[in-house]
């Protein structure tokens, strides 16, 4: 017997909108989620409670760590 789908009542987002309004990559936005508990679908985040201003810090979080290591990466690369 199949399961029943269910709908999951929340806000349902696409990652590149999230990520397009935060300004940040998609990558900081799937580790801000992975951080705060919030459920991949897909290509959507479902948040059953909104997105929370600490889902958000943790994306620009997420951001400056990414571009912290692409300029190790650059200084290390440069200095061979």
């Amino acid at each position: 017997m199949a399961r029943k789908a269910t709908f999951r009542k929340g806000k349902y987002l696409p990652l590149d909108f999230l990520a397009r309004t935060a300004q940040v990559s998609e990558t900081a936005i799937l580790a801000a989620a992975k951080i705060c508990g919030v459920v991949q679908i897909g290509r959507q985040l479902w948040f059953a409670r909104g997105v929370t201003v600490d889902f958000v810090e943790e994306a620009q979080l997420a951001h400056r760590a990414e571009q912290a290591a692409a300029q190790r990466g650059h200084r290390a690369a440069s200095a061979r």
